[in-house]
């Protein structure tokens, strides 16, 4: 009985596993990437830019009106502010006129009181001025605010317009790199010592890395022909 040469059977075996190993791996298919692709990122921004300038809109619309009301309250403050310059004068003409001398102090009394009142309604109006002017600097630095905003967004879409650019490139690109279906043909040589043949064969190969070929040979003083399938087991 012929002893087992028990090595050779290690090596074939790990030999035979490794390429299982290998056919497997080479076979196992990789998942594809989630990509949104260049018409739904158009479509996309193009919702995003209408709602922003929706908003936009109404941001504008809201802050005309608040200009529209802080000029006309500024416009009746001016007119009061008339009005009350010309009594305070009229007033202040009738203190200078005499009057007997029993009434001079009751006259010094209540012209003391009206420029104390005057004082005070002065300090009013001022207050009144102030407010006015802090709102409509208010609306400067939210327009400054707008036009800020509006500046960077243009640059945030002109770098989403690259990255379209960039995505659209990629398709193109990774359409060109799909596997397709092709034709080839093929030149042999075959021979030993004493003979030598040659043939041409023509095949086609899917899209799998499936080829399959027909062949013709002249060798030995007649003609060969063949048949043969290839698979593609991995690339790199």
């Amino acid at each position: 009985m012929k002893k087992i040469n028990w090595h050779k059977v290690i090596l074939y075996a790990t030999i035979i596993i490794l390429a299982i190993f290998l056919f497997k791996t080479c076979r196992k298919p990789i998942a594809a990437p989630v990509v949104i692709k260049e018409k739904e990122m158009i479509r996309d921004i193009a919702a995003v830019d209408a709602a922003k300038k929706q908003l936009s809109d109404s941001f504008t619309v809201v802050f005309r009106q608040q200009e529209q009301v802080i000029a006309y309250k500024e416009s009746m403050y001016d007119d009061l502010m008339a009005t009350y310059l010309n009594e305070v004068n009229d007033l202040q003409n009738t203190f200078l006129l005499p009057v007997p001398d029993t009434c001079k102090k009751i006259v010094g009394q209540l012209n003391y009181q009206f420029n104390q009142l005057k004082q005070t309604s002065d300090r009013k109006d001022n207050s009144a001025r102030q407010v006015i002017n802090s709102l409509k600097d208010q609306n400067k630095t939210k327009d400054n605010f707008l036009l800020a905003k509006d500046r960077d967004y243009q640059k945030l879409h002109s770098v989403l317009d690259t990255c379209v650019k960039t995505v659209k490139a990629l398709e193109d690109y990774s359409k060109k790199l799909q596997p397709k279906t092709s034709l080839f043909v093929s030149v042999t040589g075959l021979g030993n010592q004493n003979n030598f043949g040659y043939g041409v064969g023509l095949g086609i190969m899917n899209k799998r890395g499936t080829a399959y070929e027909v062949g013709a040979f002249q060798y030995a003083g007649a003609i060969n022909y063949s048949l043969s399938i290839k698979k593609t087991i991995f690339r790199w």
